[in-house]
């Protein structure tokens, strides 16, 4: 659970919903569905959903809590070709925007690691080339 202090109270929120958040912008992003994955920190491929529902992936992920906000850490694989730029830029504007509208917390800082680039035929391993490119906001 994160806790912020603030003059009206104490805001208690589950890392869950951090991770959902993230799950959302990786698969729904517009442009991006099934080009960008979520990845563990290795890079192997995260499942976002399930029958019921996003799954809770805050455990590859890192989620604290700072003095004046969230910060947040996950990892993710794109496909050959893909802007960097276009996407974390994308990335981090939806995910400061829906952490604010779900928590009241602004992100004090999200970090967004490219672990790997995958071949457009296909994800299996021997078609990942692969990277450790860390972009921060």
């Amino acid at each position: 659970m994160l806790e912020l202090t603030t003059d009206f109270g104490t805001i208690t929120v589950s890392k869950s919903v951090i991770s959902r958040i993230v799950s959302e912008a990786v698969a729904d992003i517009d442009g991006f569905g099934g080009e960008v994955y979520l990845t563990n920190k290795k890079g192997k491929e995260l499942k976002l959903k399930n029958a019921g529902g996003f799954i809770d992936n805050s455990g590859a992920m890192e989620i604290d809590m700072s003095d004046t906000g969230i910060r947040l850490r996950f990892f993710v694989m794109l496909k050959i070709g893909m802007s960097i730029t276009a996407v974390t830029n994308r990335m981090f504007d939806y995910i400061s925007d829906e952490i604010l509208a779900a928590t009241g917390m602004t992100p004090d800082e999200i970090t967004i690691v490219i672990t790997g680039m995958y071949a457009k035929d296909g994800r299996a391993s021997k078609n990942i080339a692969k990277r450790n490119i860390e972009i921060k906001r």
